[in-house]
Order: structure tokens, then sequence, then C-alpha cells
């Protein structure tokens, strides 16, 4: 048969089956830290990384680099508000001056 979660055979120092010692109240302060961890973690993703604070430092950095001469348009740049074609003075978002 199955062997009872009490056995000694399983269960040791006050455990209920294997693996199983952490208390309840510790089982909840562990998922409200790593609850915590993925909302800070999704929200500094979405804010710094992919958000308004990385938009403005590439935004801050292309015009730093246009008025030192060493920006160059790229077709890879997601942000279609901030690619614009330097030699046209266009701002068709895909390189090309619209007498083209």
């Amino acid at each position: 048969g199955t062997t009872p979660l009490t056995s000694s055979e399983i269960s040791q120092f006050g455990c209920e089956g294997p693996n199983n010692c952490f208390s309840q109240t510790l089982r909840w302060q562990l998922l409200v830290v790593f609850l915590v961890y993925i909302l800070m973690n999704h929200l500094f993703t979405k804010l710094f990384l992919q958000g308004p604070v990385a938009a403005g430092l590439r935004l801050r950095q292309r015009r730093n680099d246009e008025l030192k001469g060493t920006y160059v348009p790229s077709f890879y740049n997601s942000d279609s508000d901030l690619d614009t074609d330097i030699s046209s003075g266009s701002e068709s978002g895909n390189g090309t001056s619209a007498a083209e």
C-alpha cells in the first residue's frame, strides 16, 4: 500500500511528508515576496527598459549624436516617431524622402 504522511520513513523532524518542512506562515510570506518581486520586475521592464524612460534616453542620445554629426539612421529602429532621415529632413519613418 501507500506510506502514510506521518510515517517516520518519509516524515521526520515534525515535517509532514517528504520535502514539506516549511510552516504555513513561511509559505505565505514567501508567496508575498515572490509576487512583489515579480510585480516590481515587470514594472521596471515596462517603464524603464521598454517605456518612456528608455524612449527619452534614446531620444537624448540621438540628439547628442546629431549635434556631433555621428548619427547614422537605423532601419531597425522600432520608434517610428524618432526614425527620421537627416539628409532630406523628412519624417517618413522608413528612411526614404517624400520626393522619391
